[in-house]
């Protein structure tokens, strides 16, 4: 009996090839072992989503098995394989994308008064965090030590955003700081005068405080129609993480209640909602799709 979490990476980005559109990434993630390296492809062929995956080497970067021969369809496999080698690149590469945060959880870990905000963030272009500790050594030097390190792990540029807390007479602002945030750049960012960007951060910062309170009411809406299934407010960060879980073991289930269920989210506030992941207990009996317990959405930024 092992704790399992399924987790999925969106492959809508990904180029269509020989008809052949690459859905999502599926890989296991086994508690105290971790990821998995090898995953399934999920794609659909002419517009068809197919019953099986092409599983695949996410070491190495490469597919173990695509199509039989005759599945090929006119398709010469010399073509298919080339097709398949340059899809398989750009898949290792949001899938590496889609770790970032993890990967950024990680080095938080070394320094128990820091935490990722996962609800406030925006990965991979902006990443929030924020402090837990009282007597945290408030340097802001920290900061840009913190932002070189994970630069360095995962090999992207990423600088200081901003850092900031609320402000009171007398406080230095260098000292009191209890969040902050890194932005991914591609080269130098253009210049913003600093009226026009204080006035974009207010109304982003109250949209997203709109949003936080808005969209998991949405979601306990939409779950109404799933008598089996509940919004888990303790777990989630809204409005960028939203975590549910089964309060009906003995009900069946399927994955693709959580695809339909991110449709209509994505459909209710505007923003592309993906399942993340879902796990729970693997007994051996059943298939891990039928044996979840909590399943997670989280937005993607499409075309990032």
């Amino acid at each position: 009996m092992s704790r399992f979490e399924m987790r999925l990476v969106d492959l809508k980005e990904v180029k269509e090839r020989n008809s052949i559109a690459f859905l999502r990434m599926e890989f296991l993630d086994i508690r105290k072992y971790g990821p998995t390296f090898g995953g399934r492809v999920r794609y659909a062929r002419d517009g068809v989503a197919q019953k099986s995956g092409f599983p695949m080497d996410l070491s190495k970067g490469i597919f173990i098995a695509t199509l039989e021969d005759d599945e090929l369809n006119g398709i010469s496999r010399q073509e298919l394989n080339e097709n398949l080698r340059e899809a398989a690149a750009e898949i290792v590469q949001l899938v590496r994308r889609d770790n970032i945060p993890r990967t950024l959880q990680t080095l938080l870990a070394d320094d128990d008064y820091l935490e990722y905000d996962e609800g406030g963030s925006e990965p991979p272009t902006l990443l929030r965090c924020r402090v837990l500790a009282s007597n945290f050594p408030a340097d802001p030097r920290a900061l840009f030590e913190i932002t070189r390190r994970f630069s360095t792990l995962t090999r992207e540029p990423y600088q200081v955003a901003s850092y900031g807390a609320t402000y009171s007479n007398g406080d230095n602002a260098e000292e009191e700081w209890q969040e902050f945030a890194f932005r991914h750049c591609n080269g130098t960012p253009a210049a913003t005068p600093p009226k026009v960007l204080a006035e974009a951060s207010q109304k982003a910062v109250a949209a997203l405080i709109r949003r936080r309170s808005e969209t998991p009411k949405m979601l306990q809406t939409i779950l109404k129609d799933y008598a089996h299934l509940a919004y888990d407010e303790r777990h989630s960060q809204p409005p960028n993480f939203l975590k549910c879980r089964v309060t009906a073991p003995e009900r069946p289930r399927h994955e693709s209640e959580l695809f339909e269920i991110a449709e209509q989210l994505s459909a209710a506030t505007g923003k592309a909602y993906r399942v993340a992941a879902y796990g729970g207990t693997y007994l051996g009996d059943k298939g891990f799709d039928e044996v979840w317990t909590h399943f997670s959405l989280k937005v993607v930024n499409v075309g990032a």
